[in-house]
Parts: structure tokens; C-alpha cells; sequence
């Protein structure tokens, strides 16, 4: 089913390839912590980590898809929003490759891509439509390349306003 057809769902999406550096990163800090210490001498060192990194992309998709400003973006695409938000430095300070606003009917998103990413815009047209109408996070399979997904409906600061568009 085609969630998006009958609807036009306003989406905050934030993605990035795996492996990525802050696998590393996290695997390091990870190691260090007493709780997790054990987690790296099995079989699956990496599922400690991925599970953080599913918390961290959720919530930065939440920050941003419930701040009003997105909210104001999705209603009136102000280049200002644009010029003022999406810049390389949060794709840093994220460990993300990409991060986009869309209305999926409508047919309008703003983007920005890390200039070191292999990742091109077409990849949000393989994305699948079940997560379009809800918030969380999880990894995608896209062209056999697996990518950490955060997404959040844009729903304003009181998470009460309407994420059609």
C-alpha cells in the first residue's frame, strides 16, 4: 500500500552509510564503559553500537521535525530555514551523510549531502513509504548498501500540529 498516495506526509529525514566513521567512534567510547565492555568480545561487537546510534539518529530527527521552524519550513519553504540550518557542520557533528525535509506528494524536499558521502538523491526515492507516516529509527537496505535511517514526521514544537501537508 502506498501510504503516501491518499496523504502527503511532511518527513525530517536523517541518513548515513554503514560502516561510517562514528562506528569507531562510539566502538571506542563503548569499549571504555564498563557496562558494555563485555558486548566486544562476542560475535556481534557492532550491535551495542547500532542500537545507540538508532536512539541518537531518532532523536535528532525528533529535534528537528517537532522544532518550529521545520514546521514553518514545511508550510512556507523560506529559503531563510535553508540558508540558516543546513549546513555542513551538522552533518558532522551527527556522523550523518545526509539530511532532508520532503513532502512526498508535493514533490519538494531541501537537502543537504556531505561532500565525502557517496550518497546521491536518488537515494530517498528508494526509501521505503511505511516509515512516512511515523518517528523512529532503523537501518535500510538500499542497492545492497545498508544505511542508518532517522526520521520524524514534522509536527512543531507541541508535536500536536498536523504533519500533512
Amino acid at each position: 500500500m502506498d501510504l503516501g498516495s491518499r496523504k502527503d506526509w511532511l518527513n525530517f529525514i536523517c541518513l548515513s552509510e554503514l560502516p561510517k566513521a562514528h562506528l569507531p567512534r562510539n566502538q571506542k567510547a563503548c569499549k571504555a564503559c564498563p557496562t558494555h565492555r563485555d558486548q566486544f568480545s562476542g560475535p556481534f561487537p557492532y550491535i551495542v553500537i547500532v542500537e545507540q546510534d538508532f536512539a541518537r539518529f531518532e532523536s535528532i530527527a525528533t529535534d528537528w521535525g517537532f522544532w518550529d521552524d521545520t514546521y514553518e519550513f514545511a508550510q512556507d519553504r523560506n529559503q531563510r530555514y535553508i540558508d540558516s540550518n543546513f549546513k555542513e557542520i551538522w552533518l558532522e557533528k551527527y556522523g550523518a551523510d545526509l539530511l532532508n525535509v520532503r513532502s512526498w506528494n508535493d514533490g519538494w524536499d531541501a537537502t543537504l549531502i556531505s561532500e565525502q558521502s557517496s550518497l546521491d538523491l536518488k537515494v530517498l526515492e528508494r526509501m521505503p513509504d511505511n516509515f512516512r507516516q511515523d518517528t523512529g529509527a532503523g537501518i535500510v537496505v538500499i542497492d545492497g548498501n545498508p544505511l542508518l535511517l532517522g526520521f520524524s514526521k514534522i509536527k512543531g514544537s507541541d508535536g500536536q500540529r498536523p504533519s500533512e501537508g
